[in-house]
Parts: structure tokens; sequence; C-alpha cells
């Protein structure tokens, strides 16, 4: 007991003993009897007892200490919440990615880099697009022509350095083209049919340029023999040949053609082809003359002469015989020879009499290089976004058929990805992947954009695109601002042009009819906008027929081959009202003229394109849910079929008590969703019809009814919510995931499969057009000029009117229902 004592003292010199434990102790020492047998037990006893208590106070304090801890953090969590500030999914959403600048903070920076007469590097904007428009112009004068990238290698090292030197992550790929070369010799001569000498040989040079007369995809040959002129080449002038017993067979056809024309240099010389001519002369027909436009009695029509027929497993038909193209000043000696004695009322309307009375022939000669190892480059520069759910592409062509084209849509693309680049610098990060594409080959059938989106290792066809945006061609050949579109972005376009700044004293301006429009939004005293200027041009007229006017672009192949929404602009060229007329392929089309001509001599019309394209983008690539009309869609749609229904509404009545095979319709959503109202054994072709009508205005009010929830959930992104509101934005956040896939994926599923061409073909061999509401209308070499205007209304429901026009019932409910089971398809989609 003394040495328990003993302990219990020197634990208490070590640290506090609780009373409780020293009352223990006392009543212990009370209680102390004399030792006995059993002392040593009782010893042992009182040493447990205190252990325990021990235990049990050291383990209580411990957790009192822990429990005050626990209680001062909830303390300061609290006081934090109770001062964190509500913030909107949007903003979160950026800062977790490290983003710091706003929607508005990239729109408006983007508009003050790219702003006129902004200057960066001490080099103001109109001096950098001055500059990029020198330099091609520079780079191209050293070839005669650049049909690919292989014909002009410094060219495509320029585009590569620059893809880099702009920060983009480049890549290149390169395809075989063995089939497209360089012209080597070419010539026309006037023969004297007696002697057999040479009584004129035509030059095939435009004055001070290297580069020949030569038409791509031409064919190496020559050819001598009589020859007869044939107004515009059309089938109804060949036709007025032969009604006056004039044959073109073996002869050499001389044609005239000019931009008011419904049929391409190719068309042309199939037409002449299937009339048995044996050689092809195309001369640029103008219409008027005078001091300022005296230029185009030396510009040189050149073009491709390849076929493309856009449909289903049909390749390019190139032609068989020599083909030529020449100016109206080198052609005209010839022309001249022509029997202008001869009065006949049928050719009056003709700038020539068809026949010559001397005893003269022509020969032609054409020779094209035959080097095997040729491949063009598409040049790639992308910049990652912060999401991956799509990507926004901008692309321009490359290549020319000249050595002058100061490829226009080049500078502004690169004027575009240099402020692009002054953002990042900014810390701007794109909220989706942008990529920026240099096509080579889209002059003769978009050749670089086809072989790239069938390579899978350029191309990830999985992955949706948002938009492609399409910097046409000569992007500036006049003042006339031209969009084409797909529908769902018509409200974008026009919106976005209310932010566009022109100054009212440029010359664009001041040349621009003073029409009346729908009032003069965002002016002042000093600026109006692109918006206002479209709207004195054409009441903010975009085409969505998208098919026959865009054939030579490639935003074709996003949107009839990937169903991939397009947008395709540019300023083309009005010849009722630009100081001079813009002539294709012709080297005539050069800085020098752009600038001398006053088409473009203080470079606003450029500037005015990459101000629009570039915030187009921006605007199109920040937004976090997609911003696309679909009501807008299905509205457009469903006016294009009214209208194919009043076109043919006689053969169309003709058909409609006609009774539908069963074995066309019995697999097919069509057949179940009519046969609950009618007989299923009596199902007729008017029914088709109406269901199909029925199915599109069903369309309009679902599609409607999903741009209001996709509104609201769009501003559910950008609304302030409290912290407790985690559950909620997290909602927000999967509904706003849902609208998105649901906006990048029905656009696709209106592509045809090889199912679909199982059924209407029989056949599994799938065509590389395949949009089942837009397409190129087939080329047929024997129909009137009527058939070839029609051609771009007929862009929209190609095959339904191609079918009808080859009376053929069966394909065409075929084609009915096929497009009705794509269309329920999007409405499952979308509802």
């Amino acid at each position: 007991m003394v040495q328990l004592s003993r302990d219990l003292q020197n634990e208490g010199d070590n640290e506090t003993v609780p009373l409780l434990l020293s009352q223990l102790l006392g009543q212990i020492q009370q209680q102390q009897q004399p030792q006995t047998n059993n002392s040593l037990m009782d010893n042992e006893d009182a040493q447990s007892k205190y252990e325990e208590i021990r235990r049990e106070l050291i383990e209580f304090s411990k957790k009192r200490f822990w429990w005050f801890c626990s209680l001062g953090v909830v303390a300061i969590i609290a006081m934090h919440l109770s001062f964190l500030p509500r913030t909107s999914l949007s903003r979160d959403f950026r800062r977790w990615h490290g983003q710091h600048l706003t929607k508005s903070d990239v729109k408006r920076n983007y508009l003050l880099f790219s702003s006129i007469g902004n200057t960066y590097n001490e080099v103001a904007n109109e001096d950098y697009i001055s500059w990029w428009l020198g330099n091609f112009t520079t780079i191209n004068r050293k070839k005669d022509a650049t049909l690919i990238g292989a014909d002009n290698n410094e060219l495509l090292s320029y585009v590569k350095k620059n893809f880099r030197d702009l920060g983009f992550e480049t890549e290149t790929y390169s395809y075989d083209v063995p089939n497209l070369q360089q012209p080597i010799s070419l010539s026309i001569e006037l023969i004297d049919s007696k002697t057999g000498s040479s009584v004129y040989n035509a030059s095939l040079f435009e004055s001070s340029f290297k580069t020949p007369a030569y038409n791509g995809f031409g064919f190496s040959g020559n050819a001598t023999a009589e020859y007869v002129y044939v107004n515009e080449g059309a089938n109804e002038d060949f036709q007025l040949l032969l009604k006056n017993k004039i044959d073109p067979k073996n002869k050499i056809v001389i044609v005239g053609s000019n931009m008011k024309s419904n049929l391409s240099t190719a068309e042309k010389l199939q037409i002449a082809q299937s009339y048995g001519a044996i050689g092809f002369i195309v001369y640029n027909d103008i219409d008027e003359i005078n001091d300022t436009n005296n230029y185009l009695k030396l510009a040189i029509l050149r073009d491709t002469v390849g076929i493309d027929f856009f449909d289903i497993s049909k390749a390019m038909v190139c032609p068989t015989i020599p083909s030529v193209p020449i100016s109206f000043n080198s052609v005209r000696p010839i022309l001249e020879t022509l029997n202008s004695n001869i009065i006949n009322r049928d050719f009056v309307h003709w700038h020539f009499h068809p026949l010559n009375s001397n005893p003269f022939k022509l020969k032609i000669t054409t020779k094209f290089a035959s080097d095997k190892n040729r491949k063009l480059t598409n040049v790639l520069g992308s910049v990652k976004g912060i999401i991956r759910d799509s990507e926004i592409i901008i692309g321009a062509s490359r290549d020319s058929f000249t050595s002058s084209n100061p490829l226009s849509s080049h500078a502004v693309l690169f004027e575009i990805m240099r402020n692009f680049q002054r953002l990042r610098k900014l810390g701007w990060k794109p909220l989706r992947t942008i990529k920026f594409v240099s096509w080579d080959g889209t002059h003769n059938g978009l050749l670089g954009s086809r072989f790239f989106t069938n390579d899978t290792k350029a191309f990830n066809s999985k992955q949706p695109v948002l938009c492609y945006i399409n910097i046409d061609g000569d992007a500036v050949a006049g003042s006339h601002f031209e969009v084409d579109s797909n529908p769902l972005f018509n409200h974008v376009l026009r919106k976005i042009s209310k932010f566009i700044p022109i100054p009212k004293n440029s010359t664009i301006l001041k040349a621009q009819p003073n029409k009346a429009h729908h009032g003069h939004e965002h002016e002042d005293d000093e600026f109006t906008t692109l918006h206002n200027y479209w709207a004195r041009q054409n009441n903010i007229s975009i085409n969505n027929l998208l098919g026959e006017l865009i054939k030579r672009s490639d935003a074709l192949v996003f949107q009839n081959f990937l169903g991939v929404p397009l947008i395709n602009i540019k300023f083309e060229n009005d010849p009722l009202r630009d100081p001079a007329i813009h002539v294709p392929n012709s080297n005539y089309y050069s800085y020098d003229w752009l600038i001398k001509s006053k088409i473009d001599n203080e470079l606003l019309l450029h500037g005015l394109l990459i101000r629009y394209i570039g915030l187009l983008a921006v605007s199109l690539g920040e937004r976090e849910v997609i911003d696309m009309k679909t009501v807008l869609y299905f509205q457009k749609i469903g006016t294009y079929l009214d209208q194919f229904l009043a076109e043919n509404k006689f053969k169309l009545s003709e058909w409609s008590s006609k009774k539908v095979p069963l074995y066309l319709l019995e697999k097919s959503s069509l057949y179940s969703d009519l046969k609950d109202n009618a007989n299923s054994n009596k199902i007729k072709f008017s029914m088709l019809l109406k269901g199909l009508h029925s199915l599109l205005e069903d369309l309009v009010e679902q599609s409607l009814a999903l741009d209001i929830y996709n509104d609201d959930i769009a501003q559910k992104l950008i609304e302030d919510f409290a912290w407790y509101n985690l559950l909620k934005k997290l909602k927000i956040f999967a509904q706003y995931k849902l609208a998105n896939y649901r906006l990048l994926h029905f656009e696709n599923a209106l592509t045809l499969n090889n199912k679909d061409y199982q059924y209407i073909y029989e056949t599994k061999q799938e065509g590389f057009f395949n949009h089942v509401l837009y397409g190129v209308p087939e080329f047929l070499t024997r129909e009137n000029s009527t058939y070839y205007s029609s051609r771009v209304d007929h862009s929209i429901f190609p095959y339904l009117y191609s079918s009808l026009k080859d009376d053929d019932f069966e394909l065409t409910i075929k084609w009915i229902i096929t497009l009705y089971e794509k269309l329920r398809t999007v409405r499952n989609k979308i509802t």
C-alpha cells in the first residue's frame, strides 16, 4: 500500500491527477488492514481499477479535444459558406479550366483586335491584309499555275510555316492525283484547206502573263476539222443546227460562255461531245465592252472539264476530245470568217452565223504532262478546346488556275488565325476545338476535301462537327455579300452582322443604292453595320438551297456527304454595280485588279469577312448550348415540300389513287403509321404524301418546343445559384449535355446508309454525296434550258424530282418512304 501511495504521488508529480483519483486513494488508505494472506490480491485489484479509470479519462480528454476541433472546422466552413458568392454553372465551368475570359470578353477583344486601323507590333490590320495578298501573289507568279500542291512547293511550305508561326498545331495530309496534269503545250490554228498552210495562229496567253489557256482534267490530243459556231453551246443550240441541216458531228465547235450561263464549261463540252464534236473551243462572251472593262477582251475563262455527277456510284467523267479556252480577241479572227451574209431567222439572235463560207479548217492541239507522282496536300491547323463534344472547322482553297491569284480567301483565313493568336496570348482557350484547313485541289472536283473526309487518319467521322465555315474561292471579287447556309444558322448569321461596323464614308457604301429596308439598326454618325448594308442589298437574304449553287465549294462535301451543317461566305461580283467585272480563273483577277479597279482598294471587304467570320466562329464555339434553331430548318423543308407538290401536281394527281405495292411498304414506319387509320391492303399513293406532310408539320411543332427548351437550358447555365443548389446545377449540366447531343446528331441522321441503298437501288454500294434532303441534280446532256435552270430549286429533294421526271412510280415511292423514315428518326431524337 505504501508502494501504491508512492506510485500515485510520483504520477501526480508528472501530471494533474483528478480529484476522483485522490479520493479513491484516501479510501484505500482508511480501509488499510494489517497485512494478511490476501493483501497482495487487494493491491493488484486496486492497481487494475486505477489503470482502467486512467485510460477512460485519457480517452475522454482526446475525444473532447477532437470534438472542439470539429466544431471549429464546421464553424469556419459555415462562415465561409455564408459569405460564398452565388455563381452560374457557366462561370464555374470556365474557372475549373482556368479560363478567366467571359464570352463577352472574347467577342469584344476579337472585334477590337480585328477592327479598322487597329495595330499590332506597330502594323495596322489593313497592312497585314495587304502583306498576305502581296506574298501570295509573289509566290504564285513563280509558277504558271498551281492546280495542286505538287505544282508549287514554295506556296505549300509558306502556308505550313505560317500555320505553325501563328501557334496552331499543324499537320499535313497528302494524296495521289495522277490524272490532274499540268499543261505542256496548246495551240489553235486556222488552216487554209486548199494549201494546208497556217493562216492564223491564235494567242493562248493573256497579255503580260505566262499561264497558258487550258482546262483542268483536259484531254491530250489533236483535231483538224471544219468548225461550227454553236452560240452558248446549249442543247437547244445544237438542235437548231440540226433543224437547219447543219451537223456538228466530226467538227470542232466554238461556243461562248459568261457568268450568266446556267451551264459550266464541262457541261457544254459534254453536250458537244454527245453530238459528235471532235474538238471544243470556248471563249469569254462579252455583252458590252467599255474603257473600264477593256481587259475582258483579253481574259481567258479557264475551268475544269471533269464532270462530277455527285450521284450514286458515278465516278468523275473526263472528256475524250481536246478542249481549249480562248480570249475574245484571240478567237475574233476565226469568228469573222463565219458567213455574215447568210440571213436566217433561226440564227438572228446569235452573235455569229454557225458556218463559214471560206475554205478554212481549224487545228487544235492539247498536250498535258504524264507525271504519275503527283500529290495534293491539305494543311490542317488546330487549337484544342476545353470541351470535346464537337468542333468547328474553317476552310479555304489554296489551288488556282493562274499565276496571279492573290488567294484572298487565305488572306482572310490567316488574319482570323492571327487575331485568334492574340486572344490566346490573353489567356483565352476556346470552349470547343477550332480547326483551320488549307484545301488543295478544290477547283478540280473538290478533291482535297473529298480525300480528307474519307481519310480516317485525318478526319474522325465519329467526332461531331458543329459547323463547317467555308471562305469561298475568290473570297472578295465584288461588293455583293453572299451567304449560303444551313437554315439552322440563319438567325446567328443575321444577329452577328449587327456587330460588324462599316464606315459611312467607305467606297462600298457610296456605290450602294439607297434602298428602303427594315430600319437603320446600330448606326451612328460615322458607322453603319454589315446588317444594314446587307438589308439594303437584298433584305438580308440567305441561300438555303444547298446543292447546285455550292457544287464548286468544299462546303458541299461536309453538308451532303457528312451531314455537317455548313456556312459559305464571300463577296461576289455584281456586274451592274461594281466598277469592274470578275473573270474567274483568269490572270486578270489579281491583287492589282482588286486595288486599281477599286473593287476593294481600302481592303474593307477583306476586313469585313475577317471580323464577321471570326466573330461567327467565336459566337458558335463559346456558347455552351449550341446555337441552332431547328424550327427554322423544318419550316424551310416544309416550304420546299410544298413547292415540290405544287410544281408536280399534275403528275402526282395521276398517281394519287394508285395502290402502293405492299412489298415496298410493309417494313416501314410509314406503313405502321398509316394502317392504323386505313385499310392496310388499300394504301394509296396520295396517303404517302399526306403522311409525309403531316410528319413535317409535327416536326415543326416538336422543333419549336425543342428550341424553347434549349433556350431555357442556356439561360439556366448563366443563372447564379447558391452553393446549396449543387444538385440543381448537376441536373442542369445533364440537361445541357443531352440538349447538345440532340442538336449535334440530328442532321447526320438524314444521310443514307447501306440499308437505304439496298432498299432503294438494290445495291449495298454507297454514293459519296448521300444526304436525303440536299443534293446536286444530275446533269443530262439532252435536256433543255428549263431543266438546267431548275437545278437550283431542285437541290432540295433532288432524288424525288429525278424519279418523278423519269416517271418511275416505284422509285418515287421508295424515296418518299426513305425520306419519311429519316425524318421520323429525327423526330424521335428531338422529342
